[in-house]
């Protein structure tokens, strides 16, 4: 629920020209609409800057209502255009609520884009995905990619290494498999599309640990194996024959 003398207060430490009838305001739109008829405050931008994410970080909102505050910004965004002032404003706010719970929140710049090649290198735990349902539809995904979002097409070498030293903290051997899998495609593509890896990159990638080695198989009739036991990852450069091969 939106209590509606916070919320004025909130307005009215900004704008303390904001006329008497701001004092009835209940939903999030009323703000913008008493605030903007009333000439006081000139511009939607100047709402968006001093007044939406403070809203967000009083906890004036329940999450629903939080979230239609934010719908309706980006929506603004949308109807504004993605070359005008107030889409400039937005790409550098932290407003997107992310996994796992919608507790905290990033710059549009910082969200992963949660389908795709980008989805299947992180995970909700790692909070990088917009958390609520409303957020992952095709409308406002396809505005938080206007804003910066990081869809696959977008992620680098750099992204690659910080996934790969990522894999380590991973539990299951499925889930380490699936990373790699991501992983490599990652590697495939941005060699395909001719990013180029400098020498320094090449030798960090090959010292990272991120492999999943093959265990010994019980039924190995020679004596020497060159992993041990309990060694779950391998760098590439220590490659002797001992990667799992079923990464693709």
């Amino acid at each position: 629920i939106v209590h509606a003398e916070t919320l004025t207060e909130l307005v009215c430490s900004n704008y303390v020209q904001i006329p008497n009838s701001c004092s009835h305001v209940i939903e999030t739109f009323r703000v913008v609409d008493d605030c903007y008829l009333s000439d006081v405050m000139k511009s939607v931008e100047m709402f968006v800057e001093s007044i939406f994410v403070k809203a967000l970080s009083s906890s004036l909102f329940a999450p629903e209502k939080r979230d239609e505050l934010i719908y309706a910004v980006l929506n603004l965004v949308y109807s504004k255009g993605f070359d005008s002032d107030l889409s400039m404003i937005v790409r550098k706010l932290v407003f997107v609520p992310c996994s796992p719970d919608g507790t905290s929140f990033l710059q549009p710049s910082s969200v992963v884009e949660p389908v795709g090649l980008a989805a299947e290198l992180y995970d909700p735990a790692d909070g990088r995905f917009p958390e609520s349902e409303r957020y992952q539809d095709s409308f406002m995904l396809s505005i938080l990619r206007k804003l910066g979002m990081q869809t696959s097409s977008m992620l680098n070498w750099e992204d690659a290494t910080e996934r790969m030293n990522c894999v380590k903290a991973l539990c299951s051997k499925d889930k380490i498999e699936q990373r790699v899998k991501a992983i490599t495609t990652l590697m495939e593509n941005l060699n395909k599309n001719g990013f180029e890896c400098s020498q320094d990159k090449v030798s960090e990638i090959r010292s990272i640990k991120f492999l999943p080695v093959m265990k010994c198989p019980d039924a190995y009739p020679l004596s020497e194996w060159y992993a041990n036991a309990d060694q779950r990852l391998a760098a590439a450069c220590d490659g002797r024959g001992f990667f799992k091969k079923s990464l693709r």
